[in-house]
């Protein structure tokens, strides 16, 4: 066993928060459970069961075959190629009207190049 790269730890007082940024997980440990944590990661105790499986199943704790690079992989990759949201390139002509502040700065304005046109 050993711990996911995505985690996130917090001290507040007494206790201690927990988040994995690939799970979206979050545990608030007391200080003798964040104890008990600090021990099941560094290797030298798996007790309790109950926080161990908390863990497990919140990402935060992952068996050694697991390879967390890999599966952001892939999950991008699905995420790429599916149809279940739509992207969209905005890609506005010289005359564009959105008065953006950057275009704007300092009271020069700045407009978009037309293709092949790099006299400016």
């Amino acid at each position: 066993m050993r711990p996911s790269q995505y985690n996130l730890i917090e001290n507040h007082g007494e206790r201690t928060l927990v988040m994995n940024a690939k799970t979206g997980a979050i545990l608030s440990l007391d200080k003798q459970h964040a104890e008990s944590m600090c021990r099941m990661v560094s290797g030298t105790e798996w007790e309790p069961d109950e926080l161990r499986e908390a863990l497990l199943q919140g990402g935060m704790l992952l068996e050694d075959d697991r390879d967390e690079k890999e599966e952001m992989k892939a999950i991008g990759r699905l995420l790429r190629f599916s149809n279940r949201s739509l992207g969209m390139t905005i890609a506005p002509t010289l005359e564009c009207n959105f008065c953006c502040p950057y275009c704007y700065e300092k009271g020069q304005r700045k407009t978009m190049l037309a293709p092949g046109d790099f006299s400016r």
